[in-house]
């Protein structure tokens, strides 16, 4: 950030609420930003990430949704595989969150096969969504988010070998369509799920599949996270940002206290989570 800029927020740090980045940049991880003047700062301050002003992210060139995020208006649904059995992939927190998002939230799940998922996403379900949660394994190559995938179930073929069956996000963008009178807020939580990465058509990954389909239709807000995270920290996250926005909190604000519920000593959880929305 250059130092007028970063002087100009730092001095009216007290008056800041929200900062949101609208950006093609796909690379900046503005969450880790920080900002310090040993000048200027008071004794003790410490410095402050842009993440703890309630920071939020947009896509450049997309049209964003004015109504706030509102999930006691439309159908609440989520994707938690069981992996069946499957040590290596079963999620302790995953099958806690689905038990928050069934009785807190009185969410619907959706069965974790990619058929199952096209057809919600292209179904009438979807145009009636104001929540769709995934909690799930996420993979994605290191500087290669063209190979980015949501893990749904592991098989055995008939020769005894084991084959993954993934979603990616390029199957997203060409089915999702939530229509234009109710648009969602979609929540991965799974590791590397918001990472953003680059290609022809412009800014790639699981973010700008949800919010900008090729049906134009796409969700309200995007959560995900940038690394891998903590599990009872991420069960915590979802947890609280849940419980602000039912109470009727913006966005940002909802983000911001998640985030400080989130924070722990030694884990950088917190700080984990980009979040696009207004």
């Amino acid at each position: 950030i250059p130092a007028r800029i970063r002087k100009a927020l730092w001095d009216s740090r007290a008056f800041i609420t929200e900062v949101q980045v609208v950006s093609q940049e796909a690379f900046v991880p503005w969450e880790l930003m920080c900002l310090f003047d040993r000048a200027s700062a008071k004794p003790g301050e410490k410095p402050q990430f842009l993440a703890e002003w309630g920071l939020t992210r947009w896509l450049h060139n997309v049209p964003m949704s004015r109504r706030p995020i509102d999930l006691n208006n439309g159908g609440r649904f989520h994707v938690v595989p069981d992996y069946d059995g499957d040590a290596d992939l079963y999620l302790d927190s995953a099958q806690r969150e689905r038990a928050l998002l069934e009785t807190n939230l009185g969410s619907t799940p959706i069965p974790a096969t990619a058929k199952d998922l096209r057809d919600f996403l292209t179904g009438p379900a979807s145009k009636d969504c104001a929540l769709l949660h995934f909690a799930c394994h996420g993979v994605a190559s290191q500087g290669a988010i063209m190979a980015a995938d949501l893990v749904l179930r592991r098989m055995t073929k008939t020769d005894g070998s084991l084959i993954e069956e993934k979603l990616s996000w390029q199957t997203i963008k060409a089915n999702a369509d939530f229509g234009s009178d109710r648009r969602p807020l979609v929540f991965i939580n799974a590791c590397q799920t918001g990472r953003p990465g680059e290609s022809i058509a412009g800014i790639a990954g699981f973010a700008a599949a949800f919010l900008r389909p090729m049906s134009g239709a796409g969700a309200a807000a995007f959560i995900g996270g940038l690394w891998s995270v903590d599990d009872q920290l991420a069960t915590v996250f979802s947890e609280t940002i849940y419980k602000e926005l039912l109470g009727g909190s913006p966005l940002n604000a909802a983000v911001k206290t998640a985030r400080k519920a989130a924070q722990a000593n030694h884990d950088f959880t917190w700080l984990a989570y980009c979040v696009y929305g207004g």
